[in-house]
């Protein structure tokens, strides 16, 4: 997980050239409801400033720079208690070591299947020298054994993948859970996004007007919802969430 990560940094690096508006998407003017955009402006000297802003809200407007830091500070509720991530990740343990049984299981009736399969082809290979079947009855029967053959080995595969994913769910759960803000910060756009669309599926509502560090807040809530960390909703998500940010 951690090379991985090292290589949604490096990703992230190289297409630095322009504003990277993660947020974008996520975030709801807290005043007319509309999507808040994220746009480029011209200072003196020709220096370049990045912005969110609503359309069409005035003074509804925040430097990209702050609003992710605003957000960074607001995924402290996102994340969880050690113990709690301690009592998942044992969770975890248990579920992979009867994974791990299951497929070892499963891989040796495969094997017993795919050597059976291996004499059948031998004995109709047999039967063709010996006259029983013509040619036309050979290669039919052969192909039938060939197709199951590959049946076996493909479900063979996405056995190994399976029991894979599993394990690296556990380590990237420490990412994920224990340090959110650190993960988000050192993840491409891509990813940023399927984060964000993880931890806050209905999205973040944003007002210019509000003190500076509560700009930026969950949705809909209610003062004494603001702090309430979400992740009960997102945390039975977590095995996808796995898979998904593998391929980064």
């Amino acid at each position: 997980v951690q090379r991985l990560m090292e290589h949604s940094v490096q990703a992230g690096v190289r297409k630095q050239a322009r504003p990277q508006f993660a947020l974008k998407g996520l975030l709801f003017c807290g005043r007319c409801g509309k999507r808040i955009l994220g746009s480029s402006s011209s200072g003196r000297g020709g220096a370049k400033y990045a912005y969110y802003h609503c359309e069409f809200c005035h003074g509804q407007r925040l430097r990209m720079e702050a609003a992710h830091e605003e957000f960074e500070h607001l995924l402290q509720w996102v994340a969880v208690a050690p113990e709690t991530f301690e009592r998942l990740r044992l969770h975890a343990q248990r579920e992979l070591a009867t994974a791990a049984k299951r497929a070892a299981e499963l891989r040796t009736s495969q094997t017993q299947a795919l050597a059976k399969l291996e004499r059948d082809e031998e004995k109709l290979l047999d039967l063709v020298m010996r006259g029983t079947i013509d040619d036309a009855a050979y290669e039919k029967r052969l192909r039938a054994l060939r197709d199951q053959q590959a049946q076996i080995s493909a479900e063979h595969a996405v056995l190994e993948c399976e029991v894979t994913d599993f394990e690296s769910m556990i380590s990237l759960a420490r990412w994920v859970l224990l340090e959110p803000a650190n993960c988000w910060r050192k993840s491409n756009t891509d990813i940023k996004m399927q984060l964000q669309a993880l931890w806050y599926p209905s999205g973040l509502q944003f007002d210019a007007s509000e003190r500076a560090g509560n700009r930026i807040k969950q949705k809909g809530a209610t003062p004494s919802e603001e702090n309430v960390a979400p992740f009960p909703v997102w945390l039975p998500h977590m095995e996808t969430a796995g898979n998904t940010i593998r391929l980064f």
